[in-house]
């Protein structure tokens, strides 16, 4: 292991297996809701909701820690490939299935965000 890396303190761990756990809990309770698919795309969307519409949520953090902790990433790289899937799952899914985007309304919100340019990407 690199000198210039360190070991992640114990808080972020903490955080980390809290935000895998909720979005975790939160897939369990969609499937129940609706079914195992319905749950897990919605799930994504919401997890990809906060990765393009909230800048403090840290919904990246699922993937930009393992990364740097896995493999050294940089976080700017991280980020980047955190937007890159984001943004594929919903082009996806609008290309798709928009259907999945009327499940919670949060999804809703976010399709209605996604697919009005003006004035809700300013």
């Amino acid at each position: 292991m690199d000198k210039n890396m360190h070991r992640p303190g114990t808080q972020v761990l903490v955080k980390f297996v809290l935000l895998c756990a909720l979005l975790v809990g939160y897939f369990l309770y969609l499937s129940i809701r609706f079914d195992a698919a319905t749950g897990g795309v919605a799930a994504a969307l919401t997890w990809s909701f906060f990765a393009l519409c909230t800048p403090l949520a840290d919904a990246g953090f699922l993937l930009d820690f393992p990364l740097r902790l896995l493999f050294g990433i940089r976080m700017v790289h991280s980020e980047i490939a955190v937007w890159m899937i984001a943004v594929t799952i919903n082009l996806l899914t609008l290309i798709f299935a928009p259907i999945y985007y009327q499940t919670t309304l949060l999804t809703r919100v976010f399709e209605e965000i996604l697919t009005t340019p003006w004035p809700y990407w300013g």
